[in-house]
């Protein structure tokens, strides 16, 4: 009998290294937020990570951002040797509970088949359209690359768009507060990072212009 729970970790949490080991491989690397920031952003109060387990072993893991009115999905993932089994479902029927009821959305990888990842696209479509996500007439520019928006039925284009500015602007907040963290993850990956004003950051860049870091 599956006894599925949702258990809100830290970075004091036993399972850290399987949770890592679940997230690298069910991710790209150019889609990981490193776990060290997501735990940070968790102590600071604009995100949540559980632990989805059953009885006590672990499955798999979900984080949010904590918006006013909505939660910004960041990543679910389920252990590779679990998948298929509907823990997908069971885990956002609890974690319902967890956020009050707020609703919930996602970007996603546009459906390109000439990406070299679209089986991997279909597949997480498949899982939030079964879920009851529903798409959106809208993009938002995440480092560079448009991504459809996803979410619970009845959300309005400005309620989203409303939202995510509040939840990118104290992403923004976090990053400048925590530069050297955030450059030495990222550093490598965006050569310009470092010539940036990071307080220059602003929700204009990803909705007009493409590009969450100016200048780049």
């Amino acid at each position: 009998m599956v006894n599925l729970k949702l258990n809100l970790i830290n970075e004091n949490f036993s399972g850290l290294k399987d949770i890592k080991r679940i997230y690298e491989e069910a991710f790209p690397k150019d889609e990981i937020i490193p776990l060290d920031i997501v735990l940070l952003l968790a102590k600071e109060g604009l995100a949540k990570i559980f632990a989805i387990c059953d009885d006590d072993s672990l499955i798999g893991f979900i984080s949010i951002l904590l918006g006013d009115k909505l939660v910004y999905g960041l990543h679910l993932a389920i252990d590779s040797k679990l998948r298929g089994k509907g823990y997908g479902t069971k885990t956002f029927d609890l974690l319902k509970e967890t956020t009050e009821g707020k609703p919930l959305f996602y970007v996603v990888e546009s459906l390109d088949e000439n990406a070299i990842n679209y089986n991997q696209r279909v597949k997480r479509v498949n899982l939030y359209e079964r879920l009851g996500f529903k798409f959106y007439d809208m993009k938002l520019n995440i480092m560079r690359e448009p991504m459809d928006v996803m979410g619970s039925d009845g959300l309005t284009h400005d309620l989203i768009l409303n939202e995510f500015g509040i939840i990118f602007s104290r992403i923004m907040d976090f990053a400048v507060k925590n530069k050297d963290l955030v450059l030495d993850y990222y550093g490598k990956i965006f050569k310009k990072l470092k010539n940036i004003d990071l307080s220059k950051f602003n929700l204009a860049n990803v909705i007009e212009r493409g590009s969450m870091f100016e200048g780049c």
